[in-house]
């Protein structure tokens, strides 16, 4: 999850925290796009090692009202490797009551397989790019609920099961009663 600081306002874009802990772990650990989480070892070391950003972002809930929120899956993920332009446009200009008058640049200097063809360009997570801060496999497949792919089948439930997971759902609820 980021949050980006933008004259004096916070934008705030998260994903599932299932995804984001494993997504965690491989760039943390330098892993392989094509690791897989095989022990119960393992997969508590995965959710210890994330957990406590997710409650530092807790800490923040009295401030909800002042940030602009983007959920990966529902405001900028689509099928087919494209972003949600419409959902971010949309939601920017009306946070800021702003017009963004070059949406095919950014649209055509920010896409899915661009930045993916940025990433594959850097061996290790550890290399970026300077001008955009895409890491090297930072962008995979960008699809949702791939933490499936990355844990041993006979783990999923005692990973959906997990305390990550019900904080998932608290934020979930926490961000709809917000919108509301």
């Amino acid at each position: 999850m980021d949050i980006i600081y933008i004259q004096n306002t916070n934008i705030l874009i998260y994903r599932n925290f299932l995804d984001s802990a494993v997504s965690y772990h491989r760039v943390s650990n330098d892993k392989k796009n094509d690791f897989i989480v095989d022990t119960s070892v393992e997969l508590n070391f995965v959710i210890n090692n994330y957990i406590h950003y997710i409650e530092e972002l807790f800490k923040y809930r009295s401030e909800l009202d002042k940030l602009l929120i983007f959920n990966y899956e529902t405001d900028i993920y689509m099928p087919n490797h494209k972003n949600n332009y419409d959902v971010i446009f949309n939601k920017i200009e009306t946070y800021f009551n702003i017009k963004i008058d070059n949406k095919n640049e950014i649209i055509e200097s920010t896409n899915f397989n661009l930045n993916k063809q940025r990433s594959m360009s850097y061996n290790t997570f550890k290399k970026w790019d300077l001008d955009n801060m895409i890491h090297g496999n930072h962008v995979i497949d960008g699809s949702i609920g791939s933490w499936c792919k990355h844990i041993n089948k006979s783990l999923h439930i005692t990973y959906s099961k997990s305390k990550l997971y019900r904080l998932n759902n608290e934020w979930n609820n926490l961000i709809n009663e917000e919108s509301l």
